[in-house]
């Protein structure tokens, strides 16, 4: 989860502007006064880098990774293989939204009907670290049914 920095709050140092860091404060996002539609991204003491999205889309790309972190309904594994993320993933559709670092480099997000998805690839080759979220939970039942993923839930 992230959390924006409060408008009153944000101050420029180094000529950037941080307004928004992750739940653990080690990665933070900044725009450049003079470039107000460029985001940055930076993981604590490391230079900052050019995201692909420009504020805009970034904001909603944020925005729908919130809803997935914070949905009333929520199912997670650590461990997908790679054959079940497929499966799961069928009857999604990828958002075309510009690639991230945070959570780890490729992280997608897939959405269909009312259930969004997010992977993150893991350490262990051809491991998906899987979210799937819903308004409810009889919206993400199909989703138990996949062979080989140990399923942890959570309802708001």
């Amino acid at each position: 989860m992230t959390s924006m920095i409060s408008p009153e709050q944000i101050r420029t140092t180094g000529g950037k502007a941080i307004f928004m860091v992750d739940a653990t404060g080690d990665w933070r996002w900044c725009i450049d006064p003079n470039e107000p539609d460029s985001v940055f991204d930076a993981e604590l003491y490391e230079p900052w880098e050019r995201s692909t999205e420009q504020l805009p889309e970034f904001l909603v790309h944020n925005t729908v990774k919130e809803f997935i972190y914070g949905a009333s309904a929520k199912m997670w594994t650590l461990n997908a293989p790679g054959e079940a993320v497929k499966e799961i993933l069928s009857p999604l559709e990828e958002v075309a939204f510009g690639a991230w670092n945070w959570p780890a480099p490729g992280c997608r997000i897939f959405m269909g009907g009312d259930t969004l998805a997010q992977i993150s690839p893991t350490h262990h080759k051809d491991f998906w670290e899987v979210d799937v979220a819903a308004p409810n939970f009889a919206d993400l039942s199909p989703f138990e049914k996949t062979s080989g993923v140990d399923w942890q839930k959570r309802e708001a």
